[in-house]
């Protein structure tokens, strides 16, 4: 994740490395200390599936 700040104070938030709305809950609380969302700007990886990632233990 990457947020800048410009000089008049507007916030852009940049999420990396997610795939589906893993971006969403991950930027849920940096977001809510912010306010408000006026723009939100979907990339390709929001409409990818998720992996699924586990263990599997046999026994």
């Amino acid at each position: 994740m990457w947020i800048e700040i410009t000089r008049d104070g507007e916030v852009t938030i940049k999420m990396e490395g997610f795939t589906g709305t893993d971006c969403l809950e991950a930027s849920k609380n940096v977001e809510k200390a912010l306010g408000k969302v006026d723009k939100r700007e979907d990339t390709l990886e929001m409409y990818q599936e998720a992996e699924n990632v586990g263990t599997l233990t046999n026994g």
